[in-house]
């Protein structure tokens, strides 16, 4: 796989909107036939005290000693944070032994470096990490807060994906009516920006031209003063036909209540309860076998599935997950 294969480049300004289809695959694992094993260990100088802190999490096999650095990171002695980062030049030295404390940049760093150190191949992969899904105008909305770094190993001669810091999946955190209004606000500012600031006069009058048929006297399509009227008449109708769907339809999605039930779960049987842990990175560091971490981040997988396609779950897979969900995590 050529790793730069989905990088979009233009030689010219961009002077108007562009549009392009982008489709995903909720996967934790990338297959690739063959990699630079020696690009994917290479480090600067490292102190001597994260060397013997990289031998010490070292264990008898390369997902054991990704288990034990996951551990190690995701112990009550780290935290995640976006203040007071370590800002001397040695950041990485000072968030392992001193502060302890840092954002995904930090985590992501240690992380690498510790595995590096054992001997094995892994990068760091920065984008945006989580959404919120808009429900009445079906697109997803990805604020500057949800970007992200984390972590690709390579296991078994594939990569694997991990978030090594307690990053909050936000998507399923926001519920009820404060999620309800929020989507209602960025609904108006889509609809805002696409009709009015996007649009220039000769799209407006089209658009205008249109919804006034016939019941719009033609005279008052050539006063352009009315034309903000008509879109602010627009956006208040859109308003309440939002609003009514809101008060209407305030369901929790069957993702979020397999996903609690889970939480529950875990939480009744050791103690632990997942807070703003990535649902994957919770998994991971479960006192679970790996046969049966990787059940659970298979059965998550799937719901994630149902969750970003916006695909309510049938009666009968929402009982067989849930019946799957219970006999992973029977003693």
């Amino acid at each position: 796989m050529n790793e730069y294969l989905f990088i979009i480049s233009l030689n010219k300004k961009v002077s108007k909107p562009i549009h392009y289809k982008v489709y995903s695959i909720p996967s934790e694992i990338i297959y690739q036939s063959n990699i630079n094993i020696k690009e994917y260990t290479k480090l600067p100088v490292i102190n001597k005290r994260v060397v013997e802190l990289a031998k010490n999490l070292k264990g008898k096999s390369e997902t054991e000693t990704v288990e034990n650095t996951l551990k190690y990171l995701n112990s009550n002695e780290f935290k995640y944070t976006v203040e007071d980062l370590p800002v001397s030049g040695s950041p990485l030295y000072d968030f392992l032994f001193k502060k302890k404390k840092g954002n995904c940049e930090l985590f992501a760093s240690a992380f690498a470096v510790i595995l590096r150190l054992n001997g094995i191949p892994v990068r760091l992969i920065s984008g945006f990490y989580g959404g919120e899904y808009n429900n009445y105008l079906k697109y997803y909305t990805v604020p500057f807060k949800n970007s992200h770094i984390w972590n690709e190993v390579w296991i078994n001669n594939r990569w694997v994906r991990i978030n090594p810091s307690p990053f909050g999946d936000a998507t399923l955190e926001k519920k009820g009516y404060l999620k309800s209004i929020h989507m209602l606000i960025d609904s108006i500012q889509y609809y805002w920006t696409i009709y009015v600031i996007n649009y220039d006069l000769e799209k407006q009058l089209q658009v205008f031209e249109n919804l006034k048929k016939p019941f719009i006297n033609h005279s008052l399509v050539s006063s352009l003063k009315h034309l903000p009227l008509l879109f602010a008449i627009i956006i208040f109708l859109l308003m309440i036909v939002m609003i009514y769907r809101i008060l209407k339809n305030i369901n929790r999605k069957k993702t979020e209540l397999l996903v609690k039930l889970f939480e529950n779960i875990i939480n009744g049987k050791y103690g632990i309860k997942r807070n703003n842990k990535c649902i994957y990175t919770f998994i991971s560091t479960l006192p679970l076998s790996l046969m049966k971490k990787g059940k659970l981040t298979e059965l998550m997988s799937e719901t994630m599935c149902h969750f970003y396609k916006d695909i309510d779950f049938t009666y009968d897979e929402f009982n067989r997950l849930k019946k799957e969900l219970k006999l992973i995590l029977k003693d």
